[in-house]
């Protein structure tokens, strides 16, 4: 499963990414026989 972030973060440079960028990475997972989900 795959998410962006949500709430405030040790990390000040991590950025939230877009709907589009979590497809992209599934559909990347998926091309390499592995199992993915978004959640937004």
């Amino acid at each position: 499963m795959v998410y962006t972030i949500d709430r405030e973060t040790p990390d000040r440079l991590l950025q939230k990414v877009s709907r589009e960028e979590l497809d992209a990475i599934c559909r990347r997972a998926r091309a390499a026989n592995i199992s993915c989900t978004a959640s937004y």
